[in-house]
């Protein structure tokens, strides 16, 4: 059975990958790459899909969440393919694969699992099992302004988590999501030629229906984010409620506006490492 957020994490690679219309970079020689890992997988649709439009491509999917690789595993299943391994794996600090093992890692939409103060560590191990010029490739999506006050409403709810304060989703608070950090946080592993685009997503409603598609399998179907805005006591179940079925409502409006930013970051192990 697909789960609410597997659905979500679906959702969003569609959406997306038809803004960038390709599943690698363009810079890429994808002559080169053979194997891939893509690290904090979901529910493996980049991976599968890669598999499909490249069989010569061998790759393996990692993620913590037991119940996203059985979706990633059904699919493959599903689709018949061989090429896609999937594993669940209790931490990315230690990977149970050999020194130069890969030639191109994948991180799509990693940072509500994975916090800024794990990512100096998980990219050196990272580094160990990626070939020598070997590219790692960060993927992830930042939310921007809405016409909706009940969205912003939202995003001003998630920003004021206590967790944020642990560095759970970014160390500064203008942002969501750690993307905004990973060239950054590349170059301080080591990595060289690190690249960055920006593409703005358009997820208001002026060209179909993306905007309350979006609300409803991002924001409101994956109830974990709501659910942890009431635990902690930003917000009362009855209001959250109440400002769900109000976002619900805004973003099915014809004149619905509201963009974001999808942030791809893109480096090299060296050849040689110093």
């Amino acid at each position: 059975m697909l789960t609410a957020e597997a659905a979500s994490l679906r959702f969003q690679h569609r959406l997306f990958y038809r803004e960038l219309g390709t599943l690698f970079p363009n810079s890429l020689p994808l002559g080169a790459i053979s194997h891939v890992l893509d690290l904090s997988c979901g529910s493996g649709t980049w991976l599968l899909e890669v598999v499909q439009a490249y069989p010569y491509i061998y790759g393996i999917g990692v993620d913590q969440k037991s119940d996203l690789i059985r979706s990633a595993c059904e699919d493959a299943q599903l689709t018949g393919s061989e090429s896609a391994l999937f594993q669940v794996l209790d931490s990315y600090e230690k990977l149970p694969y050999a020194d130069d093992s890969f030639d191109f890692v994948h991180v799509q939409y990693s940072s509500v699992a994975i916090s800024p103060k794990q990512w100096p560590a998980m990219l050196r191990e990272l580094a160990r099992v990626l070939c020598p010029g070997g590219w790692i490739h960060f993927l992830d999506f930042e939310i921007g302004p809405t016409s909706s006050s009940a969205i912003n409403t939202f995003i001003k709810y998630i920003h004021a988590l206590p967790s944020r304060q642990e560095g759970v989703f970014s160390p500064d608070s203008q942002t969501l999501t750690s993307a905004i950090i990973f060239p950054r946080l590349l170059a301080e592993a080591g990595y060289h030629e690190i690249k960055y685009t920006l593409h703005a997503i358009d997820i208001g409603n002026q060209a179909g229906s993306p905007g309350s598609d979006y609300v409803q399998a991002v924001l409101v179907g994956d109830r974990h984010i709501a659910n942890r805005l009431v635990q902690t006591g930003g917000v009362t179940q009855h209001e959250m409620n109440h400002l769900i079925a109000t976002m619900r409502q805004d973003a099915q409006r014809l004149k619905y506006c509201a963009t974001g930013m999808l942030i791809s970051v893109i480096g090299v192990k060296p050849e040689i490492e110093t």
